[in-house]
């Protein structure tokens, strides 16, 4: 992925506060992994509906919290996507 796009996701995460994922991990990989089941209807991530059509376009993907990334002094919360079919 290019710096530019990381950046790009990193700014929206900052002024669209990520919502809150489901907690059932039943399509996901285990508790270990940190990834979570995601409603791709879920602002403000697009992302994740470009994965979830990519796999099995069922509305859900696997969605988990990395580290916080800092840009001029602000935190953002970015989420790396996962299609749910594991």
């Amino acid at each position: 992925m290019r710096t530019g796009s990381i950046l790009l996701l990193t700014l929206l995460s900052l002024l669209f506060p990520a919502g809150t994922a489901q907690a059932d991990r039943s399509h996901c990989p285990g508790d270990a992994s940190g990834f979570v089941l995601w409603d791709v209807d879920t602002e403000p991530y697009q992302a994740d509906n470009k994965v979830d059509a990519a796999g099995n376009d069922n509305g859900r993907v696997c969605a988990r919290a990395m580290p916080g990334t800092f840009f001029d002094g602000q935190e953002y919360q970015l989420q790396n996507f996962i299609d749910d079919r594991v």
